[in-house]
């Protein structure tokens, strides 16, 4: 049953078809005829054939066309008149002839190619029609236009079609191009009635119709066929005008020709009132600035259009066009809810007007959009979804379905919920009017959680134009990928592939200052500074942002180029000012001052006496650094800046740190201690340690407590006296008489610091008895080679000798000094002999290394010939004791860390009364490492080299010989073991070493200062057999030795120590123990030394 209804439907619009098809006017109507007529008259006959057209009735065309084939039988434009009166009258084979007539006379004529289309459509085509207009009339618009364009690919060329077309190209969408089309066929058809009200009827639905240029509407009114469509067209322009007196005019002339229409009476009763306002405006002044007010509104200059608005509106014109007007210049500025204000105050001055209250409802719903954008920018969420629910409950929520999409999404997102925002942002990008917000919106989303491949396929999938507009933040997220890669690349070594990833991203994202300031620090690591800064000189011509210039800043300060990093900061604009920047800024002016500090802060000071007033603590302490580590004894006048410092920052500990530092350097040592005690007080605190003595050590202690308890060790040591009683008893192994050595040492020690602290004097003095034994001189071997022994034949004294000892006293005096030290004093004074003695060094640096250089002259203690000398038993000679006279450098290097080196190196000269002079030379060198280190428990273990040897060798005991162990050359290895600490008052060492030596010695005569006595002795070796000279060789082995140090605090001013050494070597073992006792007058508590520290006998000094 539909099926047939929908044919009958067909056949009925098919007719109707036939009948529009053929009321078309000729194209002649406006074409000059005055090749065959006269102007007049072929003006007359054209008017007459388009009024019949224009009034649908071309069957009186007919006469007109008789007359004109009179005259011109064959011209186109006739021949095409007769084909349509044929198609008029359905006979087509008629048509037909003319169609053929056309084609014979002027094929190619637009006459021709009109008539050919109506005689050439075919059924399917006609029906096709036919379906079109049928889908119009059901809304189906793109639909409808399909089917045209099926039948006229280009559109039909017959006018009445032609028009048809034209207007649904118009409703599909397309009014612009479907009003030149119109315009077009105007130019051709200027007096066909139903085209003029087609063009209208498009005017009327681009908004372009002006009520001045319509009065030809008015005077077709009252025309029988046209006048009610031409009305209706007149009175939608005079509804939809602007309400001013132009259309007020406009109205009038309308009720003239429909006199008493009710609705142009109320339009009349509304726009009356206005005009007279206007008029009144224009009288006031205000209407000059409404003008320009609007005309600023049309150019988009919504800032000085609000301008000229509340002007005209203070002027006087409290109208609803300035209120509505301004609402619009306020809303244009995305300042809604104020806008909302002055529509709804030109919705109270023109209530009847529709236009504002749809502006005061469109604005409550965009002032409640901002409202939501508000709320989610402040995190506030709940409210955020109230103002969306709001919105989607407005009426004008309907026409902003996108919109509220996308806003849902946006809220979503604010709340983590990412996945669920993901498919309100997908259906945002199918909507014109969101689809931009929505593709970054999901851009946004896959760049920040990384999804690197759903990145790939998204930007892959959108519109060209979605991806040109994000092509730049793509490129700078795919850069951004291989920035993050290189970074890994960089942490693990590969730097170099790392920096070809960088030129990879620069390649994508070539205008990212960021991107080029990881490429420049890369060259400037790799020592191209200037390369680095080429890439920022290279963008700052092309792109000078300002984060190109702040990034520039960056990289200028960390080369210390402060000044022109000042430069770069001084491009950026006060907006621009953000806390990163200001913090940069300031601290390059900090770096530029501190380097200034640094060259000469006395100077700075000098210049700008109060510039501490204007620092922060922080920039303060670090310009206090600067000057505690520079200052000498002549900056005491600035040492108020310290007190300042710690006035201002009572409780901060490197205040005291740095005061103390200064003090120091200034000679104000009693402040300096003092200041260093508080330093570790305050430092300590907050911490475990906190309560501990000074001087106890605590794990919780950073270098900064380890160097105040240094400095405030330095400062007691040397601010008090100390005097040192010891004992010291030890004893060599030998032949007894000859070789043996018991000695016993009384030191009496006093140091005494300077007045100004900047060193000591000492005082020495050590009473000290020494035994060699009894000689057994029945032992030949021995008689033979003691003192001139050898000649004493047949007198020579027998049996055990009395002991052959000696005493005296060694007396010394010196000084100590920061850089060099002197000492001077005799050898103990009672022996054999005394001889003057005393040293002279001096202490300096060498980059990290530790130096001194030593000349001295001491007497050699290891035996009594070389200590105290000898009187011959057998002769009236005396020889002894052995003198040296030495040139040392020492070097070491420590930085308190694992490692340690030292090493020592020298030349030496002996001589001594009746002695024979020699030469020794020395180098010793040794490495440690601390394999452990805590306060009460430390452990080295190092290794020694040894390599010394002499001119001579005179070890012997014959007269010249100096009894020394000298042989030619001696080298030894050693390992020696360490373990120390100090467990409160208590400190200890114990060593043990382990060593293997090899020795080379000279053969040497007898009498080395008396070739008589040496001769005598040869004449006598053919007596005696013996050959008076000391063989050479070779020597060594295994050696071993223990070390044992002990102190204890008994009180803030004493403390006793122990100290036991034995040696055990191929050559000699002497065991030696101390015991010691000493006093300090300034009673500070010091720590004892961790090692311990023995004192030392003057003659060992």
């Amino acid at each position: 049953m539909l099926f047939k209804q929908s044919i009958t439907l067909r056949r009925l619009v098919l007719t109707s078809f036939t009948s529009v098809l053929l009321v078309t006017a000729p194209a002649w109507a406006s074409v000059p005829l005055s090749e065959t007529f006269d102007e007049e008259s072929g003006r007359l006959l054209e008017e007459r054939i388009d009024y019949w057209y224009g009034r649908g009735r071309p069957d009186r065309v007919g006469d007109y066309v008789e007359q004109l084939l009179r005259v011109h039988p064959n011209h186109p434009s006739l021949l095409e008149a007769q084909a349509l009166l044929a198609f008029n009258e359905s006979d087509l084979d008629e048509a037909s002839r003319y169609y053929a007539l056309l084609v014979e006379t002027a094929p190619r004529s637009s006459q021709t190619l009109r008539i050919e289309e109506l005689v050439t459509l075919s059924e399917d085509q006609q029906l096709a029609i036919s379906d079109a207009r049928l889908l119009s009339l059901a809304g189906r618009l793109e639909e409808s236009l399909a089917k045209w364009h099926e039948v006229f690919p280009t559109g039909p060329q017959a006018l009445n079609l032609a028009i048809e077309y034209w207007q649904l190209v118009a409703a599909n969408g397309e009014p612009n191009e479907a009003l030149v089309a119109l315009n077009r066929l105007a130019q051709e058809h200027p007096l066909f009635i139903p085209l003029q009200l087609a063009i209208v009827r498009t005017e009327i639905a681009l908004d372009r119709y002006q009520v001045t240029a319509r009065d030809d509407l008015i005077d077709l009114i009252s025309d029988t066929v046209f006048g009610t469509e031409a009305f209706s067209l007149a009175r939608s322009i005079a509804v939809n005008a602007p309400e001013n007196a132009q259309t007020l005019a406009y109205i009038e002339k309308l009720l003239k020709a429909r006199p008493g229409h009710k609705e142009l009476l109320e339009l009349v009763a509304r726009i009356q009132p206005q005009v007279e306002r206007q008029q009144q405006l224009e009288a006031s002044g205000a209407f000059d600035r409404l003008q320009k007010g609007l005309a600023a509104l049309e150019r988009g200059d919504a800032l000085v259009a609000e301008a000229w608005l509340r002007e005209a509106w203070q002027a006087g014109g409290e109208t609803a066009q300035i209120a509505g007007n301004l609402g619009y210049a306020i809303r244009q500025q995305g300042r809604h809810a104020e806008a909302l204000s002055w529509f709804k105050r030109a919705q109270a001055l023109a209530p009847d007007t529709q236009e504002w209250a749809a502006m005061v409802a469109s604005s409550i719903f965009w002032r409640d959009t901002q409202v939501f954008y508000q709320r989610l920018e402040e995190a506030r969420l709940h409210s955020a979804a109230i103002a969306l629910s709001r919105l989607k409950s407005h009426p004008e929520g309907a026409l902003q379905q996108s919109l509220l999409t996308l806003m849902e999404g946006e809220l979503r997102l604010a709340r983590g919920e990412t996945a669920g925002a993901i498919p309100y942002f997908e259906r945002a990008l199918s909507q014109a009017d969101t689809r931009e917000q929505a593709a970054w919106a999901l851009f946004g989303i896959y760049r920040d959680e990384q999804r690197t491949y759903a990145m790939e396929s998204f930007y892959g999938q959108l519109a060209p134009d979605l991806q040109t507009m994000l092509s730049d933040a793509y490129n700078g997220y795919r850069a951004s990928q291989l920035v993050a890669q290189a970074d890994r690349l960089m942490a693990s070594g590969e730097e170099q592939q790392a920096f070809e990833l960088l030129l990879d991203a620069y390649s994508l994202d070539p205008e990212n200052p960021w991107l080029i300031a990881d490429i420049a620090s890369y060259e400037v690591d790799q020592g191209s500074a200037e390369q680095g800064l080429a890439w920022f000189e290279r963008l700052l011509r092309t792109s000078p942002s300002n984060d190109a210039w702040y990034a520039y800043a960056l990289l200028l300060a960390r080369l210390d180029k402060n000044q022109e990093a000042l430069n770069a900061l001084a491009q950026l604009p006060a907006e621009a000012q953000t806390e990163g920047v200001l913090e940069l800024q300031k601290r390059v002016q900090q770096a530029q001052l501190e380097t200034a500090f640094t060259e000469d802060w006395r100077a700075v000071l000098a210049e700008q006496p109060t510039v501490f007033n204007s620092l922060a603590d922080d920039a303060r302490l670090r310009l206090l650094a600067i000057m505690a580590e520079e200052a000498t004894a002549d900056d005491d006048a600035y040492l108020f800046l310290f007190e300042q410092q710690i006035q201002q920052t009572p409780d901060n500990s490197e205040a005291y740190r740095l005061a103390s530092d200064f003090a120091a350097a200034i000679g104000q040592l009693d402040r300096s201690y003092t200041w260093s005690l508080k330093a570790i007080e305050l430092q300590r605190s907050a911490s475990e340690a906190a309560g501990l003595s000074v001087w106890q050590v605590s794990e919780q202690d950073d270098w900064r407590i380890s160097g105040l308890r240094r400095q405030a060790y330095q400062v007691a040591e040397r601010s008090e006296s100390v005097f040192t009683i010891g004992f010291d008893k030890s004893h060599k192994s030998g032949t007894p008489g000859i070789t043996e050595l018991a000695k016993q040492t009384l030191m009496l020690h006093l140091k005494v610091p300077f007045a100004e602290r900047e060193g000591y004097w000492f005082v020495q003095a050590d009473p000290t008895t020494i035994d060699a034994g009894e000689a057994d001189f029945d032992n030949t071997f021995w008689r033979d080679r003691f003192g001139t022994g050898l000649f004493c034949e047949p007198d020579c004294p027998t049996g055990l000798q009395e002991t052959n000892d000696d005493a005296g006293i060694a007396v010394g005096i010196g000084a100590d000094f920061p850089r060099w030290w002197f000492d001077i004093g005799r050898s103990p004074i009672g022996f054999e002999r005394s001889e003057w003695v005393g040293s002279v060094g001096y202490r300096f640096d060498v980059g990290n290394f530790g130096a001194n250089v030593k000349l001295d002259r001491r007497v050699l203690t290891s035996t009594k010939i070389s200590f105290a000398g000898q009187q011959d038993p057998f002769s009236e000679y005396a020889w002894g004791p052995a003198v040296r006279h030495g040139l040392g450098l020492s070097l070491s290097w420590d930085q308190g860390e694992r490692f340690g080196w030292w090493a020592s190196l020298g030349g030496d000269y002996y001589d001594g009364h009746n002695m024979a002079s020699n030469t020794g030379w020395y180098t010793f060198s040794g490495a440690y490492v601390r394999a452990y280190d805590t306060e009460p428990l430390a452990v080295t273990i190092g290794l020694t080299g040894l390599l010394w040897g002499y001119q001579k060798d005179l070890s012997g005991v014959s007269l010249g010989h100096g009894n020394y162990y000298s042989p030619k050359t001696y080298g030894s290895l050693s390992v020696p073991v360490s373990v120390y600490g100090r467990l409160n008052r208590f400190s200890y060492l114990l060593r043990a070493s382990v060593g293997y030596s090899k020795s080379k010695l000279n053969s040497q005569v007898f009498y080395p200062q008396h070739p008589d006595l040496q001769e005598q002795a040869l004449q006598l070796g053919t007596v005696t057999g013996l050959v008076p000279t000391y063989e050479g060789g070779t020597g060594g082995g295994a050696s071993h030795s223990f070390v044992g140090n002990f102190e204890y605090r008994l009180s803030s001013h004493w403390y006793v120590g122990l100290a036991l050494n034995l040696i055990r070597s191929d050559t000699f073992s002497p065991n030696q123990g101390l015991l010691y006792l000493r006093y300090h007058f300034g009673g500070y508590s010091l720590p004892v030394a961790r090692p311990p520290a023995p004192p030392t006998a003057y003659m060992s000094r």
